[in-house]
């Protein structure tokens, strides 16, 4: 059994594709520009809400607050976790 075939197929089929390739790269780039300058070429202006200091800084120490809050209940269920399984493996060594 020969693919003798196949591979000439596959080769005539790159060779075929190779003209291709530059009218891709035209279509590509210009694509790219869109998306990458979009709001350059006079899309929508993005419109940021207007905060004074005192709530973003009440908003800030909230987010901080939670934050300690998370790391703190990660922090003791992993050492809940950590001691199960000492356990598990004590026994198990155990017995």
């Amino acid at each position: 059994m020969s693919f003798g075939g196949h591979v000439q197929d596959m080769l005539n089929r790159a060779k075929q594709n190779r003209s291709l390739l530059p009218s891709k790269k035209a279509k590509f780039k210009e694509g790219q520009a869109d998306r990458t300058q979009g709001l350059k070429r006079g899309g929508p202006a993005l419109r940021f809400k207007k905060v004074d200091q005192e709530k973003l800084a009440a908003l800030k120490e909230g987010i901080q607050q939670k934050k300690q809050r998370h790391r703190r209940l990660e922090y003791i269920f992993l050492s809940l976790l950590s001691i199960a399984t000492l356990g598990l493996l004590g026994y198990w060594l155990l017995f």
